[in-house]
């Protein structure tokens, strides 16, 4: 496929465009309950079809970040608010009905709203699932996201940065850094804090950090890999992979933002210089 490709369409028509082919799904759909989308409601349906869409058009070890919202709603009447169980549900069933793997559960922090929210506490964080498909496992980049710390020294035995075990009581001195955890905090990441200034421009009201779809592309796929967005929105993803010298398959149900995606991608791509071309 050529080096970008946006469609206005349904994700499953998305993904199906892929062919097999796609080394990395970095996505966040619409709120499984009480937003209102161009995609309406999505059901319980939607999300199995996301799950066997997303395992047909991976490559064998093949990786997908997927970014679900728990909303808080009035789900069951005489219950109050409860968190949306949505996320859980969807990794339990792409697991077991589906057969893709799960190798780790992530968390995407943010500073959530502020203010007083009786009963419950602010929400500063998003699930973000991480599933790959069997096979050999494509390899991931921990290292470009490592931390940078001044030196140290542990006092618990474990794996040094190459993959060695030490099991003495003291591991040797570390200079480059250490791996992120599995709390990816951003910070304020809201309003006009997107972090790049052609996303700020499109103007999409709910959408990704660049820095949060830039640390997923750079650490779960590689130069030239393709890289799909099945819910592009405002193209937060689009913009990452041009950045990052990856091909891009993208699409959204409205016409509106897919060709305003389309727009971007082609002054996005052509102000790069891709694969030596």
């Amino acid at each position: 496929m050529p080096d970008y490709q946006i469609l206005a369409a349904d994700f499953r028509a998305t993904l199906a465009a892929a062919n097999g082919q796609a080394a990395l799904i970095a996505t966040s759909p619409p709120y499984p309950s009480g937003a209102r989308t161009c995609y309406g409601q999505l059901k319980w349906q939607d999300y199995q079809d996301l799950g066997d869409a997303v395992k047909a058009a991976l490559l064998p070890g093949g990786h997908c970040l997927l970014n679900l919202s728990a909303p808080v709603r009035q789900m069951r009447d005489g219950h109050g608010t409860e968190r949306d169980p949505m996320p859980f549900r969807v990794l339990l069933d792409w697991i077991d009905r589906v057969g893709l793997t799960a190798p780790d559960t992530l968390a995407f922090g943010r500073q959530g709203w502020p203010g007083i929210f009786p009963g419950r506490f602010r929400c500063d964080w998003e699930p973000l699932l991480w599933f790959r498909r069997p096979g050999t496992p494509l390899p991931i980049h921990v290292d470009r996201l490592w931390v940078p710390t001044d030196s140290y020294r542990s006092p618990c035995s474990g794996r040094e940065p190459g993959g060695e075990i030490v099991r003495t009581k003291e591991r040797r001195t570390v200079e480059a850094g250490r791996n992120p955890g599995t709390y990816w905090g951003y910070g304020p990441v809201g309003g006009q804090q997107t972090g790049d200034l052609d996303l700020e421009a499109q103007g999409h009201p709910a959408r990704w950090p660049y820095k949060l779809a830039a640390d997923i592309v750079a650490c779960f796929s590689g130069v030239g890999d393709l890289v799909i967005d099945p819910f592009l929105g405002g193209g937060t993803t689009l913009c990452t992979a041009c950045d990052g010298d990856r091909r891009f398959l993208g699409g959204d149900l409205s016409p509106e933002w897919a060709l305003k995606s389309a727009e971007l991608a082609k002054r996005r791509y052509s102000q790069q210089s891709l694969f030596g071309r």
